[in-house]
């Protein structure tokens, strides 16, 4: 293990699309997470010699990313995910990155989602004289999160 001297800061966080930054203010990513099924195989030796369990990776699974960001005019991910209800999911598969940045603007890590694709937008509660700032949530579907940097 990485001693605390090695502990990254995250300042915030910016999204890559098909290579292109998207616009927006980023404040909260959550559910980077990978996971293999377990597979068990058990086996006797010869004369019934006590019980062998061999595990084995099976199938990769990954959960959608949720993104949570300010609203703001820019209305091309609502565009995106009308694409992909009105049957167009295979032009709306593209690549992503989620990069962390650190308070000085170095990226200080970077995971890429291998055909991603938003599934959800949602909003938080509409509240008129509060001043707070509307939060958009996107749920990202892939097929495979890998940390590159």
């Amino acid at each position: 293990m990485a001693d605390q001297e090695n502990a990254l800061t995250v300042f915030r966080f910016g999204v890559e699309i098909g290579g292109k930054v998207a616009e927006g203010s980023f404040t909260r990513v959550s559910g980077i997470n990978y996971s293999n099924d377990v597979v068990e195989s058990r086996t006797t030796g010869v004369g019934g010699l006590p019980l062998t369990i061999k595990k084995q990776a099976g199938p990769s699974r990954w959960t959608p990313i949720k993104l949570t960001a300010a609203v703001t005019t820019d209305l091309s991910f609502n565009e995106w995910i009308k694409e992909t209800m009105d049957g167009g999911i295979d032009a709306a598969r593209t690549n992503w990155s989620i990069i962390a940045y650190d308070q000085a603007e170095s990226e200080v890590a970077r995971w890429d989602l291998e055909n991603a694709w938003v599934s959800d937008i949602s909003y938080t509660s509409l509240k008129a004289g509060t001043g707070d700032i509307q939060q958009e949530i996107l749920t990202v579907e892939h097929e495979g999160i890998m940390r590159t940097a």
